[in-house]
């Protein structure tokens, strides 16, 4: 993909990355000022009294740093598919290789202090990609070129993630852990180096209060599968505290109100404001928000087929598109409006790609963008100071706390691998009960052997298969957030479960080796719990391998 740019990154593997007005919890009429609002309706005199909540943010001093993010000519290709025999060879004349799909032609775009952004469009048009590029992360394999520039100064993503926060739509947590430790966790890794522990702590309590999460900062996270846990408004507001917890002035929001009611999607949207409103640039990628929501955005961008349909405030949308001749009618949502435009509808593809074209090439050619590329920010970078990893030790440390309390706070899973041993030891010593003293106990007690390890080896690697995947999402985000380092969670793991994998090798050792009857010297007994216990090991050692770098 050619161009005259300065590439960002051409595979971006970053590593990553509140004062913050808040939550209050729903129920409590403490938290919000209720004001009366009437809906009009058009047949009848009906009139209906609708409670509209209200976020009474509480009053903190305003960010020191601050971010204006812009961005200028940004595309990002999924480049081409090379054949196998392209790809040993190295030769590009034999098969065509697949040409490259292009996901964002040309966006530009800026965001200033204090201003919440949606970035909004039908599915496909390129919202995520767009966010992700900005923020730094899940670049990997995409060919990404343009500028990107905080403050008006051109950064990497390393920079961007480091002075940054991303929540994802996906609420990520270890579901054995409470409200509380998990962000105690948090604070430990991801706060500034400065902070002593008790701060960190204070800040903990703080940001608890802060978002509504005090009554439940002692019960346990859950899943949605296993453990009952704290609901979903919970989760999703534990995911705001622990984003926030480092006070980034940049934050990115992916679809924050997946998976709410109206009521709790108000009320997430009404936080972002009030953290918008002390001083942080915040970008959210939203889909078809309520009219209420809608409302709620300083500025909103739209996006279609990888293009700028728009970028602006609320009422500005709705006279662009009334400019163009597509007049948004009375008493019907916004964003649905916007979304239904710029959507390709099946079977009339060519008749949409048209309008979306000709909507594009209109907000091309407005002087709102020639606008936003002359403008220069008059704020500066060198106040902003990215966040470092803390030393090895403390990684250490803590993601051993961590690990231990999720493994021993899952009983479930420790009292199903301790039948499992007991069960498959049993097993094995009544069909090798007692071997007779013969020739053929030779044969029996390499047959012996052979079960013990091999059953060593396969249970605690498929235990481990098992397990790892639902691990790695976190995982990865912890990594890009630059809480810890690969080789620090790989040994903390494995130094978690230890105990209880000796305890295991050992009871299934012991089961077996008297059952069948082999050496009964005391001696060659703690031999074979030694030999049966470093096989345990190294099959867990190479289970987690092939988990990680399984797909």
């Amino acid at each position: 993909m050619a161009s005259d740019k300065s590439p960002l990154l051409a595979s971006s593997n970053s590593s990553f990355v509140g004062n913050s007005g808040t939550f209050k919890e729903l129920d409590k009429d403490d938290a919000f000022v209720q004001n009366e609002r009437s809906v009009s309706i058009d047949m009848g005199s009906l009139s209906q009294r609708q409670e509209s909540l209200q976020f009474r943010p509480r009053q903190r001093s305003e960010l020191v740093n601050k971010v204006k993010l812009e961005w200028e000519d940004v595309r990002v290709a999924l480049p081409a598919k090379r054949s196998i025999r392209q790809r040993l060879c190295g030769s590009d004349a034999d098969a065509p290789a697949t040409s490259e799909k292009r996901i964002l032609k040309s966006v530009s775009g800026s965001v200033s202090p204090g201003q919440l952004l949606a970035i909004m469009g039908a599915s496909g048009a390129g919202k995520t990609s767009l966010l992700n590029i900005l923020a730094g992360r899940n670049a990997h394999g995409l060919d990404v070129l343009g500028s990107i520039r905080i403050n008006g100064e051109e950064v990497s993503p390393d920079f961007i993630c480091s002075v940054s926060g991303y929540i994802q739509q996906e609420d990520l947590f270890i579901s054995t852990l409470t409200v509380r430790e998990n962000l105690v966790f948090q604070a430990l890794l991801r706060m500034p180096k400065h902070f002593a522990h008790e701060m960190r702590l204070a800040r903990v309590e703080e940001v608890l209060q802060e978002v509504g999460l005090r009554e439940v900062a002692g019960s346990t996270i859950g899943d949605p599968i296993r453990i009952r846990g704290i609901s979903g408004g919970e989760r999703k507001r534990l995911s705001f505290a622990s984003e926030v917890l480092t006070d980034p002035p940049l934050l990115f929001v992916d679809e924050p109100t997946s998976g709410l009611d109206s009521y709790m999607a108000e009320s997430v949207i009404s936080t972002l404001q009030t953290l918008a409103q002390s001083g942080r640039t915040i970008l959210s990628t939203i889909h078809q928000p309520a009219s209420e929501i809608y409302a709620m955005f300083d500025r909103v961008m739209l996006l279609a087929e990888g293009r700028t349909a728009f970028l602006g405030t609320c009422q500005d949308a709705l006279d662009h598109f009334h400019s163009l001749g597509h007049e948004c009618p009375p008493n019907f949502n916004p964003a649905d409006y916007f979304v239904h435009k710029l959507a390709i509808v099946p079977r009339k593809e060519e008749e949409c790609r048209r309008r979306v074209k000709a909507i594009s090439d209109a907000y091309d050619q407005s002087c709102d963008v020639a606008q936003s590329g002359a403008k220069q920010s008059e704020l500066g970078t060198e106040t902003l100071v990215g966040r470092q990893k803390e030393s090895w030790f403390k990684q250490t440390s803590v993601i051993m706390k961590r690990s231990w309390l999720s493994f021993v706070r899952d009983p479930g899973l420790i009292r199903v691998r301790f039948i499992q041993t007991v069960f498959t030891a049993v097993l094995a010593g009544i069909v090798y009960l007692r071997m007779s003293n013969n020739a053929t106990r030779v044969q029996n007690s390499a047959g012996v052997l052979f079960f013990m390890i091999v059953n060593q080896v396969f249970g605690p690697l498929f235990s481990v298969l098992q397990v790892f995947p639902l691990e790695l999402p976190l995982f990865l985000r912890d990594v890009q957030n630059r809480m810890y380092s690969t080789n620090v969670y790989f040994i903390c793991k494995t130094l978690a479960e230890l105990p209880f994998n000796i305890i295991n090798a050992a009871i299934y050792t012991s089961i077996v080796y008297w059952m069948v009857g082999l050496n009964p010297d005391l001696g060659r007994f703690g031999y074979a719990v030694a030999m049966i216990i470093m096989v345990t090991l190294c099959a867990i050692s190479t289970s987690y391998f092939v988990s990680a770098i399984s797909p």
